[in-house]
């Protein structure tokens, strides 16, 4: 990939996900695998059942820091179709992506010719793409990070809880059945309990070493909902990490 012009190159969504570092995590010892799969699962076909409420759009900066530093603008925009739903990311300069969803059907990913602004998408042009692990405009983020293709995984397991500060957070390890080089082998994540927003999530190769780390920088809890202003996505292999700042607060 070159000057963020493809999708091609290298190893989201949704973007409802903060806060510090595990404080405290307690594994129960009387949870076998069996019921650590059992609720894990419980706790996946929670999270696909959340869904965007309405249409919206908005607006932001993808600043992609690694020896420099290259400040994106980019646009978003949710299109809320029956029981699917079609995120959609775009810059200038670099394919608008096209993420489609639904409760129980798997992602499907999609491009479009690139465009500045937020417009109805002309699906006419589109072109299916069938690897979700290389990045969107030449950042951190994959495809599949914003799709949360992990959640897709067969393999789901509630480990414990985590305490973060005065927060209280499920914690939940999906597992890729065919984990291999260039891929994940495995993604941690932190659900909050009482708004089930995902707060960070961990991403592991395939021999068990931290290689990406998702997590909102500027987050607050305004009458029981997360407001999300800003998040990072840090890549411990090339030491580099892109913020993406939003103009309008996601509730």
């Amino acid at each position: 990939m070159k000057n963020g012009s493809s999708f091609t190159g290298r190893p989201l969504g949704l973007l409802s996900m903060a806060l510090l570092w595990v404080l405290n995590l307690f594994i129960p010892a009387d949870v076998g695998a069996a019921s650590a799969e059992i609720e894990g699962q419980k706790l996946v076909a929670q999270l696909r059942d959340l869904r965007p409420a309405q249409t919206f759009n908005n607006t932001g900066t993808m600043e992609i820091r690694r020896q420099d530093r290259n400040r994106v603008p980019v646009y978003l925009k949710t299109i809320v179709d029956g029981e699917r739903w079609h995120s959609i990311y775009g810059t200038a300069t670099s394919p608008t992506l096209v993420i489609t969803q639904s409760h129980t059907g798997l992602n499907t990913y999609r491009s479009l010719p690139p465009t500045s602004v937020a417009s109805n998408p002309d699906f006419s042009k589109q072109r299916v793409l069938k690897n979700s692990l290389v990045p969107f405009a030449g950042s951190d983020f994959w495809l599949f990070d914003l799709g949360l293709e992990f959640l897709h995984w067969p393999h789901q397991r509630m480990i414990g809880t985590a305490s973060r500060k005065t927060q209280k957070c499920y914690v939940l390890e999906s597992w890729n059945p065919f984990p291999r080089a260039g891929a994940y082998s495995r993604v941690r994540t932190y659900v909050d309990m009482d708004s089930m927003a995902m707060i960070t999530a961990e991403a592991f190769d395939h021999q068990g070493k931290l290689w990406k780390r998702f997590e909102p920088k500027k987050l607050k809890k305004v009458q029981g909902k997360w407001r999300l202003k800003e998040i990072e996505m840090r890549n411990f292999r090339t030491d580099s990490k892109t913020t993406l700042i939003f103009d309008r607060e996601i509730h």
